[in-house]
């Protein structure tokens, strides 16, 4: 509070006096995301000078992997305040709350965001996680209630998937079923815990059941439990099934076009009455579970068929879902190959980034693994790429292959980098891929000692590069 009469006196000297000194820090964008103003508290977050950010966009900063998500962009998307946990490129946790600033006429003018750092919480929730006990069996696993997914196999960057995420939304509002399809590895059990996370059953288990990988012989001992003395090996005292282990949350069945027919007739009834019993009882069991399912499979044509029952595909397709392939999305390959790269960088401790010539070839491979794919081939190029910088000779012959660009040429500069003497490195990056790491690291200090050039080279090249460009 301020003393009687001297609110309106309070000039903006003052004002910037109370941010800069605040411990938290405060990130202020204009209505189309760049920055107007940051404090110097941003500097223990990200390694950089609170100038640095001044004009820049965050969704640009967000590409190149300062942080993750940018939070304004949602602010301004849902017109409201929001909370949310974002990591940064020196390994932080921060919790961001996000307010947006209304104009007369209703619109966001501005979004402030207050971040605090909850950095050892985090580091101690994980502890804590990974000493728990975590519940193993045929096809299936338990995810603790409250547990943070900071996955991102589902990114909501396109129109498209901005679109699916409003669908998602709505169907968490709601205790229906849905049914989400998608090639295999577009991230359909990512976005079932999405949908899961946002409703009312969140603060329950999230239960996955991997359909293909449970025996038929054991499939309805396994989803329903079974009484003691059921069958010969049968533990004393019985068995509970999984959705009497999924109460009061969600069943996730996976690649359900899997699963057997004779399992199918007994899921339809506890979808519509909400109860079964066990194999080897005689009293039904009261269940409160949602179902969620998800198949690559064209569920139509197998009922076509007769190898999925019809009523079961319209109880389970009340809300239907499909993830279009990574292919079809192409604004979102950037941005998983620097979340893949920085999870990889902070699990090894070490420093590895990519030229934007790599990125724009990763773009144009049609990946029919998906993400799942894009992943393992971030992985293999993280171990097998000497080179701090990956380069568009370092990916695979396969994925040059399919994106317009010669395998044989990629040879030739590899059998003749590794037959003559290495040149220094002081010729082995381009301006544009010093730049490229300027803007990942804000610091020429930081690209000098990843590059292994001089300060003064490093600052003389961009210097040059930025020239060019104003020009």
């Amino acid at each position: 509070m301020l003393a009687d009469g001297t609110c309106q006196q309070v000039d903006r000297c003052l004002f910037g006096l109370i941010c800069r000194h605040s411990y938290e820090e405060i990130w202020v964008t204009d209505k189309n995301g760049f920055t107007v103003y940051v404090n110097p508290a941003c500097e223990r977050y990200y390694g950089v000078k609170a100038e640095f950010f001044l004009g820049k966009n965050v969704r640009e900063l967000e590409k190149h992997g300062y942080f993750y998500p940018a939070i304004a962009p949602l602010v301004m998307e849902q017109k409201r305040e929001i909370t949310h946990i974002q990591q940064t490129c020196v390994g932080k946790v921060l919790l961001v709350t996000a307010s947006p600033v209304f104009d007369e006429n209703g619109e966001i003018m501005l979004v402030i965001e207050n971040s605090r750092d909850i950095t050892a919480f985090e580091e101690m929730r994980k502890d804590f996680a990974n000493s728990s006990s975590v519940v193993r069996g045929y096809g299936y696993s338990i995810e603790s209630p409250g547990e943070v997914i900071n996955d991102p196999w589902v990114m909501f960057y396109s129109p498209s998937m901005r679109e699916l995420r409003t669908v998602a939304l709505k169907a968490a509002q709601g205790d229906v079923s849905v049914l989400i399809t998608g090639e295999t590895g577009t991230g359909k059990s990512i976005l079932a815990k999405y949908i899961h996370r946002h409703s009312k059953r969140a603060s329950g288990p999230f239960l996955t059941v991997s359909c293909p990988a449970i025996p038929e012989s054991l499939f309805e001992s396994e989803l329903f439990g079974y009484r003691a003395g059921a069958f010969t090996g049968a533990k004393y005292g019985g068995k509970p099934g999984l959705f009497q282990l999924a109460e009061k949350g969600t069943v996730f069945l996976d690649e359900i076009g899997d699963m057997p027919l004779s399992i199918q007739a007994k899921l339809l009834h506890v979808l519509e009455e909400r109860e079964f019993i066990p194999v080897g009882g005689s009293r039904p069991v009261q269940v409160d579970v949602r179902v969620i399912a998800a198949t690559n499979k064209d569920l139509s044509a197998l009922t076509a068929s007769g190898r999925f029952r019809s009523d079961l595909f319209f109880r389970l397709n009340v809300i239907h879902i499909h993830l279009p392939p990574l292919r079809d999305r192409e604004e979102e390959i950037a941005e998983f190959i620097g979340f893949f790269l920085r999870r990889l960088c902070d699990r090894y401790q070490t420093t590895k980034v990519i030229s934007p010539k790599a990125v724009d070839a990763l773009t144009k491979y049609p990946w029919p693994g998906n993400v799942r794919e894009l992943e393992h081939v971030l992985e293999s190029l993280f171990f097998t790429c000497d080179s701090t910088i990956i380069r568009e000779q370092d990916l695979p012959e396969h994925i040059l292959a399919n994106c317009g660009k010669s395998v044989e040429t990629s040879r030739h500069r590899n059998s003749r980098s590794s037959t003559k003497r290495a040149p220094t490195r002081a010729f082995t990056f381009t301006k544009e891929e010093l730049l490229d790491l300027y803007n990942s690291y804000g610091s020429t200090y930081k690209v000098a000692k990843i590059t292994g050039l001089s300060q003064s080279t490093v600052y003389r090249r961009l210097k040059e590069v930025i020239r060019r460009q104003k020009e």
